[in-house]
Order: C-alpha cells, then sequence, then structure tokens
C-alpha cells in the first residue's frame, strides 16, 4: 500500500513517531496503518492526554485531547469529524452527539504516570470510494477517509508503552 500524506486531524503536528510505539501499532493494526508521532517537529517535550468517558462505558472514548492543557491542544481526534464515517456524513445536518461524557485526564495504568511520547495510527481503508459514483464522492483526501484509528502512548514516568483508545471510523 503506498504511503498517504497525514490524516487533516494530525497534519500539522506529524512527526516521526518512536520505533517502540510505530511496532505496537503495526503488530497490532497491520501493515495498512500509517503511524505518525504526535507533537511539533521542533518540540520533544511529552504532553498529558484527556479521554471522553460515554455516559455507560468506563472505557475511554472519543474525543481525545493530547497537550499541555486541555483547552490548548496539540492534537484532537473525535471521531464526530475524523474518519471515513464522519467524512462521508459530514453535510448531514444531524451530527452524532451520543452521550459524551466530560474530558477526563488519562494516566498511565502501570504507574499512575500523566505525561506520555504519543504516537497516532490511522488504519486505511484499501478503496475508500469503491463502488461509488466520482460525482457522490466526497470531496476530501483520500488519506481522510481511514477506518480506524489508535493512539498509543509512552509513559514518561515507567516507559510502559500503553494504548489510550482504538476507535473504528467505518
Amino acid at each position: 500500500m503506498r504511503k498517504l500524506r497525514p490524516p487533516r486531524c494530525i497534519k500539522d503536528v506529524a512527526r516521526p513517531p518512536s520505533a517502540q510505539a510505530r511496532a505496537a501499532i503495526l503488530r497490532e493494526y497491520g501493515s495498512n496503518c500509517d503511524v505518525y508521532g504526535v507533537g511539533p517537529a521542533t518540540e520533544k517535550e511529552p504532553y498529558r492526554i484527556w479521554v471522553t468517558l460515554h455516559a455507560d462505558e468506563d472505557e475511554p472514548c472519543p474525543p481525545v485531547v493530547v497537550g499541555a492543557t486541555p483547552t490548548q491542544p496539540v492534537f484532537t481526534f473525535d471521531d464526530r469529524r475524523d474518519g471515513y464515517d464522519a467524512e462521508m456524513v459530514r453535510s448531514s445536518e444531524d451530527e452524532d452527539d451520543d452521550d459524551v461524557g466530560a474530558l477526563v485526564a488519562f494516566e498511565c495504568s502501570a504507574c499512575d504516570g500523566k505525561r506520555f511520547h504519543c504516537t497516532a495510527g490511522f488504519q486505511q481503508i484499501d478503496d475508500p470510494l469503491e463502488g461509488m459514483d466520482p460525482v457522490q464522492a466526497p470531496p476530501v483526501p483520500v488519506e481522510d477517509l481511514f477506518g480506524w484509528f489508535v493512539l498509543v502512548a509512552e509513559c514518561v514516568g515507567c516507559g510502559g508503552v500503553v494504548m489510550v483508545i482504538d476507535a473504528e471510523c467505518a
């Protein structure tokens, strides 16, 4: 599969990923996953992560925010805006708001650390516009039509690699 440009949601802060996080994502999600480090190339500082919890679940769900504070994000992933399903219905009037809860700080399950180096993976769909009338195709780059998103974090405290979130987007 050809290497695509970074999706719109990460294009301004995509940098080379760490070898350890890249290997973990590719091992779990396969070689059709594009993997990027998160953060400006000139900045190597670790970030905090905030996730949302849907009212009926304890597991982290999108949106997820990476940055120094949740109000000054470096990167935000929201499956209502990003990925195949969001791009295909972007013009729809009915926004699917689900029952999204408040942002909560993510912590390392091994050491309770709160600072991480983050890596994002975007699993691409082989032919996202297959069978679609070209006139009906959305006017978005193919790299924005990914089917799965994963965020992996390397804890500064213990060095462990933890999966923060994986979300189906198609």
